[in-house]
């Protein structure tokens, strides 16, 4: 029998991307249970010599983390299964740094290549061995006409091999997908799947997802994280209007 979970954090954020390019000529109203803040479209940011960084606090409670950008402060405080707001980041040769919060000590650190005006979310996530790793993915939002989109980011360590699909079809969405890794993004036709997530290991029993609402031009991620042990995850959702370059 399928075990169910229900998405321990939904944050909506309207967002502008491109599939392939991440780079918007229109601000970014990000919405989430703390309110509704906006960020600058990537053109605007370009200009500035700035892309733009969100943050997802993967790490197990009760970590509050700050985050650093080149000595300075980024994001502060951000508690457990947080996914913050975009902020821009001048795109010369940033060096990331993630502290325990209020701390000077170094958890982990990721230098990173940015572009002008595109959009990245950076994760914190927990290794086997317990210690903090930071890792930063591209964020290319926009699906093609008439379709959803939806991708998977595996923050859980000690389960690899990963597959996610949907109930009732024998065709994985993603397949072995391992930890500390981006899936990658699919475009999907809009519908209200349950996803099913499973492995092949011995003994490892699937987990049913509560069902999604995936709706036309939107963007959807899960972050597979632990909690206490068990397999939990953090969704949020993108969803977008407008242009992209």
């Amino acid at each position: 029998m399928h075990r169910t979970i229900r998405y321990s954090s939904i944050i909506t954020i309207v967002a502008l991307a491109a599939c392939t390019r991440s780079k918007t000529d229109q601000p970014v109203e990000t919405t989430t249970a703390a309110g509704t803040s906006v960020s600058p479209s990537g053109t605007v940011a370009a200009v500035n010599g700035k892309s733009l960084v969100r943050f997802v606090n993967s790490l197990p409670a009760p970590k509050g983390v700050d985050l650093k950008v080149n000595e300075v402060f980024l994001f502060q405080n951000v508690a457990p299964k947080v996914v913050t707001a975009y902020a821009e980041v001048a795109t010369d040769a940033p060096k990331f740094a993630l502290h325990g919060a209020g701390k000077d000590s170094t958890m982990a650190e990721n230098k990173e290549v940015l572009v002008d005006g595109r959009r990245y979310t950076a994760v914190a996530l927990t290794k086997a061995d317990g210690t903090s790793e930071l890792r930063i993915w591209r964020d290319d939002l926009v699906p093609d006409a008439g379709k959803a989109r939806i991708r998977v980011i595996h923050a859980a360590p000690g389960l690899d091999d990963v597959r996610i699909g949907v109930a009732g079809s024998d065709k994985p969405l993603f397949n072995s997908v391992s930890y500390a890794t981006e899936a990658g993004f699919k475009d999907v036709d809009p519908s209200d799947p349950v996803l099913i997530i499973s492995r092949s290991a011995k003994g490892a029993q699937p987990i049913k997802l509560k069902a999604m609402h995936l709706v036309t031009g939107h963007a959807y991620t899960i972050v597979l994280i632990t909690k206490k042990g068990n397999l939990d995850v953090i969704t949020f959702e993108d969803a977008g209007q407008g242009t992209a370059k």
